[in-house]
């Protein structure tokens, strides 16, 4: 009962919920990015150089996030982390090239 108490409070609420719209749009993008490129002409090397970025980005995040949040606060953090989201999204959907996409794929 405690737990619940907990993330029925307004600050924990917001919090779970925007991890849980970031979610969805993270998971938006994993299933839809590569058909959309392929839409725009890209080819399976593209696709692949897209995955390598995007996961070498993870993995320095995974590495130096805990830094960040320590030094800036988790709420911070979710708010750059939507409004990176925000200009990926946006870009992707208006590029017509379909290689212009790795330059914005680090922000994953």
């Amino acid at each position: 009962m405690q737990l619940i108490r907990i993330f029925m409070t307004f600050k924990n609420g917001a919090f779970l919920f925007i991890a849980w719209w970031m979610g969805c749009g993270v998971g938006l993008v994993f299933t839809f990015l590569f058909w959309h490129l392929q839409d725009l002409g890209g080819s399976p090397t593209l696709f692949g150089v897209a995955s390598i970025i995007n996961h070498t980005s993870e993995l320095f995040a995974y590495f130096f996030l805990h830094e960040l949040i320590h030094r800036l606060g988790h709420i911070k953090i979710l708010f750059l982390g939507l409004l990176g989201n925000f200009i990926r999204f946006f870009y992707i959907s208006i590029i017509s090239n379909p290689w212009w996409v790795l330059p914005f794929e680090f922000i994953q």
